[in-house]
């Protein structure tokens, strides 16, 4: 397999995970998640669902996953064949596959037996994880087999500072990600009205759907600073 090969590989993957991605926000949004019924693969007893709205939008969404669980392990192989000496690109490939196989699982379960929504939360996160895991990829083959990469005097280093609070930022994004699913998967959009004022108050009664936007709405504003 060529670097071009490669190259394009990696950006198939990364194109059909984010619309993997994209699939599991709109069956979220639009509460498509058993119009197949809790039959999984199959929808309703058939490979080809019946044509409504929903059945269609969640058929996509397994279509895409199911091609993103693919793509992905064609990658870990592809990389572990032709590019094995590129310890970071085999680890990037890793992390997507086993994050798209995990997020697939929880989806599959989601279907056959309901799941709690801090459960489901962790569904989306992980979908994340394994999305970042295929763009790092994409991006690190892009600058890997650019021409002119062999030219490079080496990668800069890192001062352990730079690097601590790069990790520091990438976990509480996650956390921020994290309860923000947290408050699509348990419908409490509306627990707060106004902003940034929530319900005309600095700090509203932490009860119910309020407590749980307000954290979501502090903990956003922290990681934007």
């Amino acid at each position: 397999m060529t670097t071009l090969q490669l190259k394009w590989l990696s950006y198939l993957t990364c194109l059909i995970m984010f619309m993997a991605l994209f699939g599991g926000v709109v069956v979220t949004k639009t509460g498509s998640g058993l119009e197949c019924g809790n039959q999984w693969p199959l929808c309703h007893g058939k490979l080809i669902p019946a044509y409504t709205i929903g059945s269609l939008i969640e058929y996509t969404h397994r279509l895409f996953s199911g091609l993103a669980g693919l793509l992905s392990l064609a990658s870990m192989v592809a990389f572990w064949r032709y590019a094995r000496h590129r310890k970071d690109l085999l680890a990037y490939a890793l992390l997507t596959l086993i994050f798209v196989i995990v997020q697939g699982g929880m989806g599959a379960l989601a279907v056959v037996k309901s799941q709690s929504a801090a459960v489901m939360a962790l569904h989306m996160g992980f979908s994340l994880i394994a999305f970042a895991g295929s763009l790092m990829l994409a991006l690190g083959t892009r600058w890997t087999f650019s021409p002119g990469a062999g030219l490079s005097m080496g990668s800069p280093k890192v001062r352990p500072a730079f690097r601590n609070l790069t990790w520091v930022t990438a976990v509480y994004s996650y956390i921020v990600v994290y309860i923000g699913a947290y408050v699509s998967h348990t419908s409490s959009q509306g627990g707060c009205s106004g902003w940034p004022l929530c319900n005309g108050q600095w700090i509203p009664e932490m009860s119910g759907g309020v407590g749980i936007v307000f954290v979501h709405r502090i903990a956003a504003a922290i990681l934007s600073c």
